[in-house]
């Protein structure tokens, strides 16, 4: 469990902030079309406007 934590610190650390907002966006994306998050959720907890995450939904 500790080695499988210490790797994904690694990671992360060796990602940029770029690819880590767009793996969180995506994630989002992803909640909602498979009904985890409303767009509610998304709109409400995070900065992305309604129209932000239509415009993802279609992409």
């Amino acid at each position: 469990m500790l080695q499988e934590h210490r790797a994904k610190i690694e990671r992360l650390v060796e990602m940029d902030r770029e690819a880590i907002k767009s793996k969180r966006i995506q994630a989002l994306v992803e909640g909602v079309r498979n009904g985890q998050l409303s767009a509610a959720d998304v709109t409400q907890y995070t900065n992305i406007t309604p129209e932000q995450l239509a415009e993802l939904m279609r992409a």
